[in-house]
């Protein structure tokens, strides 16, 4: 969730950098565009970018690497340019934004039902690749590692596969709230100083609490100003992250995940 904040540096890397570290800078942009945890200010101020008709090629690889339908008048701009490596990019931009166009009914459109028994059935017919682009795309990232040597924030799931059902693993994007990892509900602490802190207590020792909120910040609150504590029901993962998928997509995040097995 910090991206939104660095998306000035992001644009000067993007702008001066060679097209490899362009692309890079590009994506981390764009994806604030598409995150179901960036701010609504920082989305706009990061389409407001894009809209400006950039002439880099990191920027047209970006939109092909991400796969990102809905940027045509960038691409149009650019196959009027008289520099190849820019055309060429716009083209592969243009190809990929078809292909994800033509990828068939997303998941918001049907009913959980419908999603789960699509992807029970298809199972090992997803792209892992793609998948684990949109492990990252879709902010899974920014909650639960899959690098046993990663900082851990929530559930880790580099061994969703062999700790997991498929159907759970389904369930958990599809209604976060109906399957909430043990130790992992969501705590609401007041304290002396008027601030609420919600998140999941990671830690308790020596009348000291660590908690993690959604983007996985921790902070260190001292049990002695903790005015009030309450345990909630629900999950902290928002609902909707896998709606804008489609089924071929989220079928291929699904089985990225039931092939995670390392242990932590």
């Amino acid at each position: 969730t910090a991206r939104g904040e660095q998306l000035k540096p992001l644009r000067e890397i993007a702008a001066k950098g060679s097209d490899a570290e362009s692309t890079i800078a590009w994506k981390a942009i764009l994806t604030v565009t598409t995150s179901p945890l960036a701010k609504d200010r920082w989305q706009e101020s990061a389409k407001e970018l894009a809209r400006n008709n950039p002439q880099e090629v990191g920027f047209f690889k970006a939109l092909a690497e991400l796969r990102l339908p809905g940027y045509e008048a960038q691409i149009e701009a650019a196959l009027k340019h008289d520099n190849i490596n820019l055309m060429d990019a716009a083209k592969e931009a243009r190809a990929a934004a078809t292909a994800a166009a033509s990828t068939g009914k997303r998941v918001a459109e049907l009913k959980p039902e419908e999603v789960t028994k699509y992807v029970m059935e298809s199972a090992g017919r997803g792209d892992l690749a793609e998948g684990k682009r949109l492990y990252t795309a879709q902010s899974c990232i920014a909650c639960h590692a899959v690098d046993p040597n990663a900082e851990q924030k929530g559930p880790y799931l580099g061994s969703a596969g062999s700790k997991f059902t498929r159907e759970y693993l389904i369930e958990s994007i599809l209604d976060p709230n109906a399957v909430v990892a043990q130790g992992f509900q969501t705590t609401v602490l007041n304290t002396k100083d008027g601030n609420s802190h919600m998140g999941f207590v990671t830690n308790e020792a020596d009348g000291v609490i660590e908690i993690r909120n959604i983007a996985g910040v921790a902070s260190t609150i001292k049990r002695a100003d903790v005015t009030g504590e309450k345990n909630m029901p629900q999950s902290m993962m928002p609902a909707g992250l896998g709606t804008t998928l489609t089924l071929e997509q989220f079928n291929s995040l699904i089985d990225y995940l039931v092939s995670l097995k390392s242990e932590l």
